[in-house]
């Protein structure tokens, strides 16, 4: 039985992680896809060497990143986190004091 990564808390925070660090017209699900089989997998010590573009189309969804047609094969962040949004108002409103 295969155990799917997405349960995996290490592998969600280097997908995570790296889809952040990146600029919108380079994140895609490809560029995901080589990042995890060549830096993600043995990082966090799996052996598993194929995953598909498709799952990793389905991993982006799932983390929040949506497909904008505009730009083809371009994923966006499509939503704002309460924490951050609140952080950069009072760090906004400090620097401006």
């Amino acid at each position: 039985k295969n155990l799917s990564l997405f349960n995996d808390n290490n592998f969600l925070e280097g997908c995570q992680e790296w889809l952040q660090k990146q600029f919108p017209e380079s994140c895609s699900h490809r560029a995901l896809k080589i990042y995890i089989k060549k830096t993600l997998l043995p990082k966090i010590g799996y052996t598993k060497d194929k995953i598909s573009e498709k799952t990793c189309q389905t991993y982006m969804h799932a983390l929040g990143y949506k497909y904008n047609e505009r730009k083809k094969g371009v994923y966006y962040d499509g939503h704002k986190w309460l924490d951050v949004v609140l952080y950069r108002k009072g760090l906004l409103e400090r620097m401006f004091k």
